[in-house]
């Protein structure tokens, strides 16, 4: 029984080394496909120099085909290297850290090109190989090339710019160069200004401060001061100065644009004394209407008291008498002029008395007298009576009102509506 289990468990080890096996040749070929299609060069040499292993792109960039670049050594498209000199190298490279340098390969046909090859050692059993990833640098070559070019053309830009431009040694404060708008704006001759320093035309600090201010200046990336220049006619002249540090050659330098600022600063003053003087006129304008409105909350207020006063009056020495007057009449059609006279002076007194009638200015003076008494309560025929008038006359003038109101086919009760449009 023991017998069997272990022949299993042998099975089973045997099975998962198979596994395993497969899955490192599985891996193993996605690497050289990897490698295969890499859009660098991959050369495996040994010690000796004699390439070992290449990718398919390597064998295109240098123009032999695989069989034919095995049978190669470095030396052969390296131009720089030196079988004597390098496996002493190599022998103190350690696995997994890199050297990274430049030098030249030449192709099959005798034409050569920039690299940049990354060195790496690595260990197959008891022997040693190198790794070299190697990536064509010639266009970044070529854009070194422009850039050197632009580096020209920035001379000449500097030469001819339309702003003042200098530059100054960042520990002396000396000015190294500088174009033709800085001696001119000052007013100077190129062979009057070329023997002048700084200190001849703008205010300069001790040497210790501008070397410390400078310094600041390459932490920052660059700022931008205000200054004066003195021409060479002694006028004082306000310069806005940007300062940005640059390098040449390993040393630090100092790049000043100036700019005359002298005439937009003028302007700017005389901008804001025009803004002062509207702002004291914007405040002149405010207390005139702080006291307009207090004379109009005081009308407001007079008004209020006058309303007052007469509503006072008229409840207090008007209706009393009137309705001692209405009550020693004996006359009906006397009485009815009582109640009518007391009913206006309570819609005198009441409050916004006119505030709708104005919406019907279209009636005519008879129309608004008998309106009011419609409002009252009083029947056509009282009314009639009051004022002289037929029962049929009466009649007319309500069917004018209504259509004047907007009720000539509408049931609504016109002496309501009227006591509505007096509450509105």
């Amino acid at each position: 029984m023991s017998k069997e289990l272990t022949r299993k468990d042998l099975e089973q080890k045997i099975r998962r080394l198979e596994k395993e096996a497969m899955e490192r040749i599985h891996i193993e070929e996605r690497l050289r496909r990897l490698v295969e299609h890499s859009t660098d060069s991959f050369f495996i040499h040994d010690f000796s120099g004699k390439i070992i292993d290449v990718n398919r792109y390597a064998c295109e960039r240098l123009g032999y085909t695989r069989d034919e670049i095995l049978g190669l050594s470095i030396s052969d498209i390296e131009l720089n290297f030196i079988p004597e000199n390098h496996p002493d190298k190599w022998k103190y490279m350690v696995p997994g850290i890199p050297a990274t340098f430049e030098g030249y390969h030449s192709r099959k046909d005798g034409t050569t090109f920039p690299v940049q090859i990354r060195l790496g050692l690595f260990e197959e059993g008891d022997a040693k190989f190198m790794l070299g990833i190697v990536r064509d640098i010639t266009e970044r070559v070529a854009t070194e090339d422009a850039l050197k070019e632009s580096e020209e053309k920035y001379r000449m830009l500097f030469e001819h710019s339309g702003f003042a431009t200098s530059v100054s040694d960042l520990e002396t404060g000396e000015i190294i160069t500088y174009n033709r708008k800085v001696y001119e704006n000052l007013g100077y001759t190129y062979e009057e200004f070329k023997n002048m320093s700084a200190s001849d035309f703008q205010p300069i600090k001790n040497r210790e401060d501008v070397v410390i201010e400078r310094k600041k200046i390459i932490e920052k990336g660059s700022d931008v001061i205000e200054t004066k220049h003195t021409t060479k006619k002694g006028d004082i002249r306000d310069i806005l100065m940007s300062r940005v540090p640059v390098r040449i050659k390993g040393k630090y330098y100092i790049q000043h644009i100036y700019f005359d600022v002298t005439e937009w600063k003028r302007l700017n003053a005389k901008l804001q004394n025009r803004e002062a003087e509207l702002e004291k006129t914007n405040n002149s304008l405010k207390e005139m209407n702080a006291a307009l409105k207090v004379l109009l909350t005081k009308r407001d207020e007079d008004k209020s008291e006058i309303e007052e006063k007469v509503r006072l009056s008229i409840y207090q020495l008007v209706l009393p008498y009137l309705d001692k007057l209405q009550k020693s009449c004996k006359d009906q059609l006397q009485d009815v002029f009582f109640d009518i006279i007391k009913s206006n002076l309570n819609d005198i007194t009441a409050p916004f008395p006119y505030g709708t009638s104005s919406r019907h200015l279209n009636l005519t003076p008879m129309e608004i007298k008998i309106s009011n008494l419609i409002k009252q309560g009083k029947t056509s025929k009282e009314i009639a009576d009051l004022f002289n008038l037929s029962f049929r006359t009466v009649d007319v003038h309500r069917a004018n009102i209504r259509k004047k109101l907007g009720l000539k086919n509408e049931k609504t009760n016109l002496q309501f509506f009227l006591r509505s449009l007096g509450n509105a």
